[in-house]
């Protein structure tokens, strides 16, 4: 069996999201058609009013309503046209691992992270998200293999380098599982749309628990009414402070290579 796990990631202030969206091959070839059947059905209704076109789903614009989504009517079409989305993500059968840090944890307790904490933090959650896959996607006995692919941004060559090091590990298990990681856009690849979705959702979820919001209606109905799996967990700053001594227990190879994918000014000393 050969799954696909898609990768997007969700920032606001310092929060830092990363949602890897799994599925089987056949399952994201049918979710494409629906959910690209919604898009069109919407650009149909755009177009014959005489007014722009979307060129995909973008989480964070479609939510405020800017850029391609200016001058839409949240209650009448925003809302909707999401809820139409969500309606073909819960139908198919996915599995969600997500993690969340605050950068500033990052900055301030890894020594050398503090001129580029985001990349680290990618190197971080990067990791916990193939530890994920292994011990929940693919730990259950059967055969399948997992490729990974993530948006095409800043951070193609920290991805690439913190998967490397940990498949080139002969510590990490189900590493010979792990077919291939890459970057496509998501203006082309569809279940990037929904990685981008998910991730955003689980941004809200965290930053929910700051504001003492309700959890939003269309993660309820994902988890109350989809098929939906996984799990969504948050990189405390004691969990930062934990991760030094794990970088420290690395063997030398994968320790240096973590430190070269976050772009690291030096070794975490013990």
């Amino acid at each position: 069996m050969v799954l696909w796990g898609y990768i997007d990631d969700s920032r606001k202030d310092s929060t830092l999201v990363l949602s890897c969206v799994v599925a089987e091959h056949s399952v994201w070839f049918w979710l494409e058609v629906e959910w690209q059947r919604v898009l069109k059905k919407k650009n149909a209704v755009l177009a014959a009013a005489g007014r722009q076109t979307i060129s995909r789903y973008h989480a964070a614009d479609c939510s405020n309503c800017r850029k391609e989504f200016e001058g839409w009517n949240v209650q009448k079409e925003q809302i909707p046209f999401v809820s139409e989305l969500l309606a073909v993500v819960y139908r198919h059968r996915l599995n969600v691992i997500a993690y969340s840090i605050d950068v500033n944890d990052v900055m301030k307790h890894i020594p050398g992270a503090d001129s580029k904490p985001d990349a680290m933090a990618h190197v971080i959650i990067l990791g916990y998200i193939l530890k994920g896959l292994a011990d929940n996607v693919l730990g259950d006995g059967s055969d399948a293999t997992i490729g990974i692919i993530h948006d095409r941004g800043s951070y193609d060559a920290v991805f690439r380098n913190t998967f490397n090091a940990f498949i080139e590990d002969p510590g990490f298990p189900s590493r010979k599982r792990f077919s291939s990681i890459g970057s496509m856009s998501s203006l082309t690849t569809i279940p990037l749309q929904v990685a981008d979705l998910m991730a955003y959702e689980n941004l809200k979820e965290v930053t929910r628990h700051e504001s003492g919001r309700d959890r939003r209606k269309s993660l309820r109905l994902i988890l109350s009414e989809g098929l939906m799996g996984g799990f969504l967990k948050g990189i405390n700053e004691e969990t930062v402070i934990e991760y030094v001594a794990y970088l420290n227990g690395l063997p030398d190879t994968l320790r240096l290579a973590l430190y070269e994918a976050g772009h690291m000014k030096k070794p975490v000393q013990t």
